[in-house]
């Protein structure tokens, strides 16, 4: 049981701790899981006085609507000792658009609003006629469209604010890409024909992956400056060796030359 591995656990200033776990598909056993996850993390964290401090925990649902209750409920028996309700909350974040996810200080899951063009797609996928297939095109691009404006939108609005950092921005571009860029892939590998524009035109190569490359090419010169300086000490070393051998046999030859001269 140690070797389970949530997927994230927040402390707020030293504080309350939440637990999210986030989902595609309905799981019936997510309940037990997230109670499993509780439970070590409370184990690891337990300050010495007898007591568990469980997390607060939540699910988010990121491919869902509807159709998941608000809170999920594990009920708990201690025999003798009495039953407890152990409740999860349940966020549907499909439900919830980017304006919302602002509201709630949520800027982190706004990349996964591309996931709206997922559902959408499939459903362009078995369509056959080409009417209907015209106006899901019609629809898929301008969803697409307004997905890019709202996402960027937000997260320019968040770093103007100071709620992220130039980093933070551009680390949830990147990942906003990345996600349009698999869904849209394996749309074509499916046998989609909807012409599927870039997300963020002009954007494929970030200003991370900048900073990455930038790094890379400087720990290899790092790297061959430390070769050169501990290649240089040992030629260094070497040149001392030869010089004193030189200065020995400099100082028998003045030695025989002065026995030579007695």
């Amino acid at each position: 049981m140690d070797d389970r591995i949530a997927d994230i656990f927040v402390t707020i200033a030293g504080g309350k701790t939440f637990h999210l776990e986030a989902q595609m598909t309905t799981d019936s056993i997510i309940i037990l899981r997230v109670f499993e996850y509780g439970f070590l993390f409370a184990r690891s964290t337990q300050p010495g006085d007898n007591t568990l401090y469980f997390p607060e925990p939540a699910v988010i649902y990121l491919n869902r609507k509807r159709g998941i209750p608000e809170k999920s409920t594990l009920h708990i028996s201690f025999g003798s000792q009495g039953s407890f309700d152990y409740q999860v909350r349940n966020f549907l974040y499909l439900a919830h658009d980017v304006e919302d996810l602002d509201a709630r200080n949520m800027i982190v899951l706004i990349p996964f609003q591309v996931l709206r063009l997922r559902s959408l797609l499939n459903h362009a996928l078995m369509q056959k006629d080409g009417t209907v297939k015209t106006a899901y095109t019609e629809r898929i691009q301008q969803l697409q469209e307004k997905i890019c404006r709202d996402i960027i939108s937000s997260i320019n609005n968040n770093l103007t604010l100071g709620n992220i950092t130039p980093d933070d921005a551009n680390q949830l571009l990147e990942l906003t890409n990345l996600l349009h860029m698999h869904i849209c892939s394996n749309f074509k590998k499916k046998g989609g024909t909807v012409d599927m524009k870039p997300l963020l035109p002009g954007a494929i190569e970030l200003p991370n992956d900048k900073y990455r490359r930038r790094i890379d090419t400087l720990e290899k010169e790092l790297a061959k400056y430390i070769k050169y300086k501990e290649e240089s000490s040992h030629y260094k070393e070497k040149n001392n060796l030869y010089k004193q051998e030189i200065d020995r046999l400099n100082k028998l030859v003045l030695e025989l030359q002065a026995k030579q001269q007695t």
